[in-house]
């Protein structure tokens, strides 16, 4: 899946990160709150945690190989010229302001995050005039 991504979008070597936070969610068991609780505490109640951790360390590991290895591979296709940005397709890039360019940019972040969570606003083209910049304090974004 990961290879097939990267054929498509640069991003998709995300997707080996992704299944690494499943497999500590979903195979080893483990909850963000079960990690902080150990953390402020160390405390006795999570030695079944240090019985399945070697084995999760080496799926990781091979995980991360395999991301490494792809990015690099991927980077490769990209060839040793700059990117070329188009107006029309990464507005923010060309905002004036640093500021107002760095809020823009986390603002289609956060538009990405809801349409993982909220796929109704999807849209096949997010190029161009599909999300605006930020470009005044006074924006209500």
């Amino acid at each position: 899946c990961t290879l097939a991504s990267l054929l498509c979008k640069e991003t998709g070597v995300t997707l080996p990160i992704l299944c690494a936070a499943w497999d500590v969610i979903v195979v080893v068991g483990v909850q963000p709150r079960h990690l902080l609780d150990y953390v402020r505490n160390r405390n006795g109640h999570y030695a079944w945690l240090w019985r399945v951790l070697p084995a999760a360390l080496v799926r990781y590991a091979l995980l991360a190989i395999g991301c490494v290895t792809l990015a690099l591979w991927r980077k490769g296709l990209n060839g040793p010229d700059e990117p070329e940005f188009a107006r029309k397709q990464n507005m923010p890039v060309f905002h004036p302001s640093p500021f107002f360019r760095t809020i823009s940019i986390v603002w289609v972040w956060i538009e990405y995050m809801w349409g993982c969570f909220v796929p109704m606003t999807q849209s096949c083209d997010w190029s161009y005039p599909a999300i605006s910049t930020v470009d005044s304090a006074g924006d209500v974004r």
